[in-house]
């Protein structure tokens, strides 16, 4: 069967002059007219789900490829560095962040993403680092479940969300624990139907049209490269501007687009925007909130129901410890009409939806000259996902939507299976470790499974099974 192009949707884009195209670096990014007949761009975006066993998840990358679905053509490197990059995963639990981007991928099918991965630290405050145990050497395939398309002169965004409440095992040695990252990694093609979670960008303006300014960083990692002088203009974004764009100023303050300079720091929080019409290859985003100057991040909980009061929102904020304040501080959050306020999944919410007692993150001026401290939001971004409980044992029987779990030395569980429940096969070599992605209709019976749950009566909800194949020797 003839396969098509994954590439869903048109939508507007602004259609930026030459000139405007390649201001940010004064000359282009050296791809010609026939070389965009035969390459395309991907962007690699990071994120994760969070996880209450550690403060920091903090993984070193040292390279990442795509793989072409024919094996008699070259893999393609988007990333690689000696020295690795090491990321945060807890800090990406809100949003995602532009890792990779490369725009000279050879255009055609590929089947799978190749990572390399030399070190994972679990970090407690006040607490020595734990070092977990990576698969041989540090080979992570992840498989989609369906090819993914580069289009020729056209960008693809994929966004691995790596969740790390399910990637870190304990396992007994003696009276010790040992630590392993075996990591569950969802891939997405993002898309203006799917753009995935919130993106954060930071980085300077550097040019302007009546409804978009082009943002560029100060050290974009470009094929795993830092410098700028030759890959300059194709780390850049267009960043397009919408009826509900709100500004801020370095003071927390609400302003307009036209306050807006060339040269200012900027902040975007936004989605992804497929752009297949513009020609530059220049990623898009729609933005949502854009914050001039330094605005802090700070995590903390909800402490009383929000109020409008004269125009403005409030309510008591409870900043936790650890983020550069000493003990836990209550602060005024004061919330201007228009303040962007999401859910973790990046959807839009109300802001009495806000409740007591959760869990937030909130952008925003702390001003502590008055009594109690305000913290001026820009951006309110809520709620915990519930944690999944981990079940472990071999598959004894299953129906249309029931699987029947064994656990060593156990009971047998039911489990409910869901239209949402996802299933992958982990295969764990002497080589690596590969994640692929499933059917239920893949599960045979008399395998090792190792399944997320959440409560449900009479049985627990599956939200991810996973069937374990350990080929090590």
């Amino acid at each position: 069967m003839k396969k098509e192009p994954y590439l869903i949707g048109t939508i507007a884009v602004v259609v930026l002059s030459v000139f405007l195209l390649f201001a940010c670096g004064g000359g282009g990014d050296g791809t010609t007219s026939g070389a965009a007949d035969s390459v395309g761009s991907v962007a690699l975006f990071l994120t994760d789900s969070p996880s209450n066993d550690f403060d920091e998840i903090k993984v070193t990358i040292h390279e990442i490829l795509l793989l072409p679905e024919d094996d008699d053509q070259e893999k393609v490197t988007i990333f690689t560095s000696d020295a690795g990059e090491t990321i945060d995963l807890l800090k990406l639990e809100t949003e995602s962040t532009l890792f990779a981007l490369d725009n000279n991928v050879p255009a055609g099918w590929y089947s799978k993403i190749r990572m390399y991965v030399s070190k994972v630290e679990l970090c407690n405050d006040g607490e020595e680092p734990i070092l977990a145990k990576v698969p041989a050497n540090g080979k992570i395939d992840l498989n989609p479940k369906d090819v993914f398309y580069v289009a020729p002169g056209e960008t693809i965004a994929l966004e691995l969300d790596m969740c790390a409440d399910k990637s870190i095992h304990i396992v007994k040695k003696g009276h010790k624990d040992e630590y392993n990252f075996r990591p569950v990694i969802f891939v997405q093609v993002m898309t203006s139907e799917a753009p995935g979670k919130l993106v954060r960008l930071s980085g300077y303006i550097r040019e302007k049209t009546d409804d978009a300014f082009i943002l560029c960083p100060d050290q974009p990692i470009i094929n795993g490269q830092s410098d700028l002088a030759d890959n300059f203009p194709a780390r850049c974004s267009v960043i397009n501007i919408i009826n509900a764009t709100t500004f801020f100023d370095e003071n927390g303050d609400q302003t307009d687009f036209a306050d807006l300079e060339i040269g200012d720091a900027a902040q975007v929080i936004g989605k992804y925007q497929y752009s297949p019409d513009d020609p530059s290859m220049l990623l898009h985003f729609e933005a949502y909130v854009v914050e001039i100057g330094i605005f802090l991040r700070l995590e903390g909980i909800i402490q009383s129901v929000p109020e409008i009061v004269d125009g403005k929102g409030t309510f008591l904020f409870a900043i936790s410890p650890g983020q550069g304040i000493n003990g836990e501080v209550i602060v005024m959050a004061i919330v201007p009409v228009g303040t962007g306020v999401f859910n973790k999944a990046g959807e839009t919410i109300a802001l009495n939806d806000l409740e007591v007692g959760e869990m937030a993150v909130i952008d925003g001026i702390l001003d502590v000259t008055q009594a109690p401290d305000i913290l001026k939001a820009a951006l309110i971004v809520s709620g915990q996902r519930q944690p999944a409980t981990e079940l472990t044992g071999i598959l004894t029987d299953m129906t249309d939507d029931t699987l029947t779990v064994t656990p060593e030395g156990g009971d047998p569980v039911c489990v409910r299976l869901v239209i949402d429940t996802h299933y992958f096969k982990l295969i764990i070599d002497d080589n690596g470790f590969t994640q692929e992605k499933i059917t239920k209709d893949d599960l045979v019976g008399n395998e090792q499974l190792r399944i997320y749950v959440l409560p449900g009566d009479p049985c627990p909800v599956a939200e991810d099974v996973f069937v374990i194949i350990d080929q090590t020797t």
